[in-house]
């Protein structure tokens, strides 16, 4: 039967690898919060724009409005792209903590299993030496 800790580096490397990809899990939320923050930054400012605009008198002022609107709607949809995208590598990110975290606590169990064995052998060692021992003390003695 194997040894316990013969599993003890792989553990470790599984445990290192479960924290990494919870580090990387962690980033990918932080980055999607901002981008989700950036996204409600713009589109608050194209509507306040776009209400303050409705004020403009000369046509030059109009279009040039106008211009400004479309821009800052183009930049509210790539920020949605990119809010998309965040949310995406932020699915990957936690699926690859979970396989990750999920392999570490098999290793976790395949090592506490094996050692449950050892102590079990253990027990039923030393409980046939003192039953050898009881049988030999008992023929000498009768």
């Amino acid at each position: 039967m194997r040894r316990p800790e013969e599993l003890d580096s792989m553990l470790r490397h599984a445990q290192n690898q479960a924290q990494q990809a919870q580090l990387q899990w962690s980033r990918a939320r932080e980055q999607l919060a901002a981008a989700q923050a950036r996204l409600e930054e713009l589109c608050a400012y194209a509507l306040e724009y776009a209400d303050a605009g409705r004020m403009a008198g000369h046509i030059s002022d109009l279009c040039n409005q106008q211009a400004f609107n479309a821009r800052l709607q183009q930049a509210c949809t790539q920020q949605e792209q990119v809010c998309a995208q965040a949310q995406q590598k932020l699915t990957l990110a936690w699926a690859q903590w979970q396989d990750r975290q999920n392999n570490a606590s098999a290793l976790e169990h395949l090592k506490q299993q094996r050692q449950m064995r050892l102590d079990e052998d253990r027990q039923r060692m030393e409980q046939r030496a003192l039953d050898d021992f009881a049988l030999r003390s008992l023929n000498r003695s009768g």
